[in-house]
This record gives structure tokens, sequence and C-alpha cells, in this order.
């Protein structure tokens, strides 16, 4: 399997979005107050009054993100944001807003935005066979190849990691703990 540029990109440029949309103070609260300002999030107003830590109200706006800061902090072309956050948007996964100030911001939290739902938004395949699960011939002279069976449920886990990983998941730091039941019934660990 090969990922594209655009897949890796919009994986990168949704997560670079979820962890931008919070206002500054927000960030720079305590990871306690920062789970509720994604809880404030979900919400998607503007502006909304969360409890601190000390119980003060901290006031956190959701701020769309413009593509050029995406363009900045992810060094990838603006150009190529542009296509890629106009298929995110199709997808249902940000919405928009024009003008001063404007710019995108995630239609849903980021815990529930998974890697594979990003892929899929952009059209980017996850599989390691070179024939279609739906083809009725095969991969090599109109048959199976003799590791299909292989390639194909290692297709299966990455989409299934891929789906179990959102968001959320991927901002909050190294990803190395899942654990996933294997088709043979034991657990397995990356």
């Amino acid at each position: 399997m090969q990922l594209s540029s655009k897949g890796r990109y919009a994986v990168m440029a949704m997560a670079d979005l979820a962890r931008h949309s919070l206002s500054t103070d927000c960030q720079a609260l305590s990871s306690e107050v920062q789970a509720l300002c994604s809880e404030v999030q979900a919400g998607n107003s503007k502006v909304q009054a969360v409890a601190g830590g000390d119980n003060e109200a901290v006031a956190v706006r959701i701020s769309p993100v413009p593509i050029a800061a995406v363009s900045e902090r992810q060094h990838i072309s603006q150009t190529f944001l542009e296509q890629i956050f106009m298929q995110l948007r199709r997808g249902g996964l940000v919405t928009s807003s024009r003008g001063p100030g404007g710019g995108y911001v995630l239609a849903r939290k980021p815990d529930e935005i998974s890697i594979f739902e990003v892929m899929q938004a952009v059209d980017e395949p996850v599989q390691m066979t070179r024939c279609s699960l739906d083809d009725v011939g095969g991969c090599v002279a109109g048959d199976r190849c003799l590791t299909h069976g292989l390639w194909q449920d290692l297709s299966e886990h990455i989409i299934e990691f891929l789906r179990r990983t959102s968001l959320a998941d991927v901002i909050a730091g190294p990803i190395s703990q899942f654990t996933f039941e294997a088709s043979s019934g034991g657990e397995v660990r990356p």
C-alpha cells in the first residue's frame, strides 16, 4: 500500500484544524479544562463559557482556521489544500465561512471523526491488493494470487485501525497502545 500525498495531507490538515480552531486561551489551560473546551467545540457555537479549575468561567471561541495558516504550519501548498478542503467539506467533515476571519472548522468533535473517514472523503484507497475486492477476476492472469488472502486481511486490519483512530487520538500524541481482536480470537498489540 502506498499512501498518496493527498491522503497524508488531508489527515495533517484535519489534525491541524482540530488543534488550532480553539482559541489560544483555551490551549494554554490545564488538560482538564482543555477537555471541557473540546466539549464546547462540539456545540459549534462561536462563544460559550466553561468552568475552569477554580470554578472561573473561561470564554472559548471557536475560530475558523484559514487555509493559509494550515498551509504555513504544515508546509503544504495552499492550492493543494483548497482542493483537499473542498473534498472534506463535501464529505461533511468540515464547514466553511467566507470573508474576513473566515476559514474552516470541524463539523464534529475531533473524537467523532475517524482517520478512515478523512481518507474516504478524499478518495484515498486503503488496500494492499492490486485488485479490487469487488473484482470477479484476479490479480494475476485472471486468478487470485497465492498471497491475496494475506494482503486482503492486512487491508482489513489497517481499515479497522483507521476506523478506531480519531483526530483526537492523533493530536493527543503517539498512537502506540491500540489493541484489537485478531481473527483467531487473540489480542494483538503493535
